[in-house]
This record gives structure tokens, C-alpha cells and sequence, in this order.
């Protein structure tokens, strides 16, 4: 029997490694996502909970470059929100009963801080 290795390891920057982690953890989840939702959801565990209008209007500008009405990029990340939410990838919350918030949920828990070094090792066996 013939064990085979293939290690790397990569220094990545925070927003790769952000989602890096989202698509393992989606992965594991067996949950398939477009680009843009996975965008979306790296862009809120960078950002933290913040207001929804606000992240809307920060995340049109990062996602929808090339719409060009920016009413209709905010109301595409919204309705994505809309869609992420029935998946139970992100939560919306109401604060003082007139702003929502929005978070990612606790099943997706990434470490957004410090310096991260990815070791990558995929070990297979061949029985020859």
C-alpha cells in the first residue's frame, strides 16, 4: 500500500482567508452558494453585525460594480439577504423597534483577526 501526501501551505490575506473559511464550513454544510452570496457573507464576517441599510449600501459597491443604477445593487443585496436568511446563513434583528441589524449565524463562526497561514495536507492511500 502506497500513502501519497501533497502539503502547501499559503499565507492569505484577510479576506481570503474569511472566505476560505465560509466555503469549508458551507462545504461541510453541504450548502452550494453563487459567488455573490459567498462575497456576501465573507464582506459580513469582515464587517461584523452592523445596520442592514448600511451594510446594503457598503456591500452594492463591493459586489454590483458593474450595474450602474445603485438602487437596483442595493436592492439586488438585499434580495439576496432575503435568500441567505431562509438558509439560515444569516440573521436579521430588530433594534429599537425601527433599525435591523444584520450578523452572520452562529453556525458559521470565522476568525477574522491576526495573521493566517493556511496548511493545506490531502493524504491518499493506493492499494496497488
Amino acid at each position: 500500500m502506497e500513502v501519497v501526501r501533497l502539503t502547501n501551505k499559503k499565507k492569505v490575506s484577510r479576506i481570503d482567508s474569511v472566505e476560505f473559511q465560509l466555503i469549508t464550513l458551507l462545504f461541510e454544510q453541504k450548502i452550494y452558494l453563487n459567488q455573490s452570496d459567498i462575497m456576501l457573507l465573507t464582506l459580513l464576517g469582515l464587517w461584523g453585525s452592523m445596520d442592514l441599510t448600511e451594510f446594503c449600501e457598503k456591500a452594492a459597491d463591493k459586489v454590483y460594480k458593474d450595474t450602474e443604477s445603485i438602487s437596483a445593487r442595493i436592492q439586488n443585496v438585499r434580495n439576496r439577504l432575503v435568500v441567505l436568511e431562509r438558509k439560515e446563513l444569516v440573521v436579521k434583528e430588530l433594534v429599537n423597534k425601527k433599525k435591523k441589524t444584520i450578523r452572520l449565524t452562529n453556525t458559521l463562526p470565522v476568525v477574522t483577526k491576526g495573521n493566517v497561514l493556511l496548511d493545506f495536507n490531502f493524504i491518499t492511500l493506493d492499494s496497488n
